[in-house]
């Protein structure tokens, strides 16, 4: 299921639905709280609405589990 919901957040990200992305992203986490992909989609779900503190929170944290992501340090360089 995380695979599935992994692939339904990218898809509502790319569909300019960061609402029902960070809906998938609260089930991934619930079921793995650790999950880098989530918070990454996340975080960038939540710059999309404005909310530029939480964002950064969501990535800082996909950060510290994989600090050798150059996707999620160009996230935070925005």
């Amino acid at each position: 299921m995380l695979k599935l919901y992994l692939d339904m957040a990218q898809v509502s990200i790319k569909q300019d639905k960061p609402r029902k992305a960070i809906f998938f992203c609260n089930l991934i986490l619930d079921i793995e709280p650790e999950n880098v992909k989530a918070m990454f989609r996340y975080g960038i779900c939540l710059r999309t609405l404005g909310e530029y503190d939480r964002a950064r929170s969501f990535l800082l944290k996909a950060y510290k589990l994989a600090p050798g992501n150059k996707d999620i340090l160009d996230e935070l360089l925005v």
